[in-house]
């Protein structure tokens, strides 16, 4: 007998057919974006965890109080006032805001408040 005919659809062994190297190409690119989107999900994972690590490291040697501590556990005792009370008559020695003459008037410039330099 002869060999096939190249017409007859089958390919002589140790070819592969170009659907074949495209389904392999495709294969290992999901593959790939698989391994890229595990990792992706690690990495911010990881970077999640180390946010909130150092927030408690910092939390804890920075002076001042967090959101948990805002009761105390003990009973705050009442704080007396030192501010005297105002007296009728202010001493003329002391200095003591008053009253303006006129109440203040709205300016005629055009222009709204300019901050910085130059």
């Amino acid at each position: 007998m002869t060999a096939p005919a190249p017409g007859n659809g089958r390919q002589p062994e140790g070819e592969q057919r170009p659907d074949a190297d495209s389904r392999r190409a495709g294969l290992a690119r999901d593959a790939g974006l698989r391994r890229i989107s595990r990792l992706t999900g690690l990495a911010v994972a990881v970077a999640l965890a180390l946010t909130v690590g150092l927030s408690e490291v910092a939390a804890h040697a920075l002076p001042g109080r967090s959101s948990r501590h805002t009761t105390s556990k003990r009973q705050a005792k009442p704080q007396v006032s030192t501010i005297p009370a105002p007296s009728s008559q202010p001493d003329q020695g002391s200095s003591t805001l008053q009253q303006p003459e006129q109440a203040p008037q709205p300016s005629a410039a055009a222009g709204g408040a300019v901050s910085g330099g130059s």
